[in-house]
């Protein structure tokens, strides 16, 4: 199965293009045996380092913004700067 990318034009279509890339993503772990899969690559010694240093750090990021999305956003940030 080959995913294939489509470009969307408009504002919306760098986010568009991104869920495409990650459904394609996801296909793919699925079809590599999902986590037993990546366990099993992750447990060969040369792939620890990559998994720790590379993936894992980047899956964190993905999360830590998942947890801020219930927060309103920040709109403005001011800074003064006082003359004493």
């Amino acid at each position: 199965m080959v995913a294939t990318l489509q470009r969307i034009p408009g504002e919306a279509s760098r986010r568009n293009r991104s869920l495409t890339v990650r459904e394609a993503i996801s296909q793919a772990f699925e079809n590599l045996d999902g986590v037993a899969g990546l366990t099993e690559w992750a447990e060969k010694d040369e792939n620890k380092k990559i998994f720790y240093t590379q993936i894992w750090p980047k899956i964190l990021g993905v999360e830590a913004k998942d947890v801020s999305a219930d927060h309103d956003p920040i709109e403005v940030i001011r800074q003064i700067i006082v003359d004493s």
